[in-house]
């Protein structure tokens, strides 16, 4: 077994985790259950009620992403989101930005690589004007070419700022090299090539076929009843296209064991590794998660940082995770240090890996890294009505169960350093994608 030295920091952290979430004064919602109802008008949503105060939250998504855009318009789908809140058929800019001061109106849209996601916030005592306007913004859009014209020159001003960063043009690298034809291949805000060619009816075209029912995920939580948030969702989304009609996506075959490098003059140089990932519904997915945690979660004092940083001082830190999209599952790995550091930092990281998955870890370990991952969940997620309303929608989209806030923590208490190490082996036997950026790199 293996048996790194826990600092106390980190001891102190998944002791006081748990403890803490009994000591704060979460939302009464955060002792209650997610309910599943079904609206008047056939809609499928997620609630909790809770009237300890006037707010009302929702959260939607559609499966309309990134992934979903011809490759000559990508882009296409953040400009919708992005032009859908400038005005409306019957408000101009101005006058739909007084309105929405007007009502309290928090309305935010946007596009990442798989969905189309919204979000709302009000007072109940402005619920019925707010969210009347929030329908406006979702079934009638200007798309005006002035409108597109002004959100189109933001997108491409920070795309040109970003192709002056190495990491973004390292991210592009990775993405091709993980990806190769795949869209997720593609940046997620386009390229000015491909923004440039996009015309208002383009727009039209995306929001009609993916902003559609069949693909609609939805959370609302607050001082509403079944009955109002009822009323609510079949105003707002009630009159949209039953079927998406976007192209449909295949998984994604994802290219390990790749060596690639971006040249920089960088006063430090960047490590990425990756390796195949799990999905949530396989069986190792929770002993992956403890895993992933105990290598380089919970803050400096995981076992890479212990080992890399404090140890030898090889970087500030070490970070890492489980990426698990819509098409594709990867676990990555990721530090900076000094370039003359870099290649030492690699061997120390791959030395660690290799031993955990020989060796195993401690049955110490592993229960301390399950109780942060049961305690910092309940934070994160259950401990804001923001959080709350955000993991509705997000356990719709993994289609896990109503209950899977109390099923989570059963199936990480059931993990054990035997199912870690043997999860360690599966993803450590494979040959990572490794990215290096800095002055120095090369393949």
């Amino acid at each position: 077994m293996i048996a790194f030295p826990m600092p106390k920091s980190v001891r102190l952290a998944a002791v006081l985790a748990p403890v803490l979430l009994g000591t704060l004064t979460l939302p009464a919602v955060a002792e209650s259950k997610f309910k599943q109802f079904t609206t008047p008008g056939g809609i499928s949503a997620w609630m909790v009620e809770d009237q300890t105060f006037p707010i009302i939250s929702m959260s939607f998504a559609f499966e309309a992403g990134a992934t979903k855009e011809p490759a000559e318009k990508a882009g296409v789908a953040g400009l919708t989101a992005a032009v859908m809140t400038e005005a409306t058929a019957q408000l101009d800019p101005n006058q739909l930005a007084a309105k929405v001061e007007e009502v309290g109106l928090d309305l935010q849209l946007s596009a990442d690589k798989d969905y189309f996601w919204g979000s709302a916030r009000t007072t109940s005592d402005h619920a019925d004007e707010a969210f009347a306007l929030m329908a406006e913004v979702l079934n009638e859009p200007r798309f005006a070419q002035d409108d597109l014209d002004r959100v189109r020159r933001i997108a491409i001003e920070n795309i040109r700022r970003s192709a002056e960063d190495p990491s973004y043009r390292a991210s592009l690298l990775w993405n091709t090299a993980i990806y190769g034809d795949h869209p997720y291949a593609r940046p997620t805000i386009g390229t000015e090539e491909t923004l440039t060619a996009i015309v208002p009816e383009d727009l039209r075209a995306f929001y009609k076929a993916g902003l559609s029912r069949d693909t609609l995920k939805i959370g609302i939580i607050g001082a509403v009843t079944e009955a109002e948030a009822g009323a609510i969702i079949d105003k707002a989304f009630g009159a949209l296209p039953e079927k998406s009609t976007l192209p449909t996506v295949a998984t994604a075959e994802v290219n390990i064991g790749e060596t690639l490098a971006v040249a920089y003059p960088l006063p430090q140089t960047s490590l990425r590794i990756t390796y195949p990932g799990i999905a949530i519904e396989d069986p190792d997915y929770y002993p992956a998660q403890v895993l992933v945690e105990m290598l380089a979660g919970g803050g400096i004092s995981s076992i890479l940082n212990t080992e890399v940083r404090e140890k030898r001082g090889l970087s500030y830190g070490v970070s890492g995770g489980l990426a698990n999209f819509r098409y594709s599952n990867l676990i990555t790995f990721g530090t900076s240090t000094e370039p003359q550091n870099a290649a030492e930092a690699q061997t120390v990281i791959n030395d660690i890996f290799k031993q955990i998955a020989e060796e195993g870890p401690t049955q110490e370990q592993v229960d301390l890294y399950k109780r942060y991952l049961v305690g910092s969940y309940a934070i994160n997620n259950l401990g804001s009505t923001g959080g709350l309303v955000g993991t509705m929608v997000s356990n719709q989209l993994l289609n896990l169960p109503l209950d899977y806030v109390d099923t989570r923590t059963e199936l990480i208490e059931a993990v054990t350093p035997e199912r870690v190490q043997a999860v360690a082996k599966r993803i450590f036997s494979a040959t990572p994608t490794v990215l290096t950026i800095g002055p120095e790199a090369t393949e």
